[in-house]
């Protein structure tokens, strides 16, 4: 299982954002340079986020991109699975019914990493992630 780049550079452009001053409004142009992203996958995956209730656009002179959730409760696994779907590692693990399942072996373990992942994910915020970023610099 890997994240993929829309994963990646969501919560990359997430923690930027939550890493400035509160009450900042994002320009797309400004992310994508600060964080080195192309601008029009920017706006794809801007589009999945606003999409997810995650965040909010403005227009006009001060308009912009800003949080509709807190970045102190906004969870790294929200983010994830609004920009990538299930992070599930098998197809299996939240069927109701499978057709293998009465024989399959390894479902125990895809559960428990499964689990663990989400505890993880569920664990760490985005502004916990901004916090660490600012004590880097």
């Amino acid at each position: 299982m890997e994240i993929g780049t829309k994963g990646q550079y969501g919560l990359e452009a997430l923690v930027y954002m939550a890493s400035c001053p509160e009450n900042t409004q994002f320009s797309i142009n400004t992310i994508a340079t600060q964080r080195n992203i192309s601008e029009k996958y920017l706006e794809q995956i801007f589009s999945l986020l606003k999409k997810g209730g995650i965040i909010q656009s403005s227009r006009g002179k001060y308009g912009g991109y800003h949080f509709l959730i807190a970045p102190k409760d906004l969870t790294v696994l929200e983010v994830l699975e609004c920009l990538t779907g299930s992070l599930e590692p098998v197809k299996c693990i939240q069927s109701v019914q499978c057709k293998r399942e009465a024989i399959c072996k390894s479902k125990p373990v895809w559960e428990k990493m499964y689990d663990h992942m989400k505890l993880v994910l569920e664990d760490v915020t985005i502004q916990s992630l901004a916090d660490e970023y600012r004590r880097q610099l």
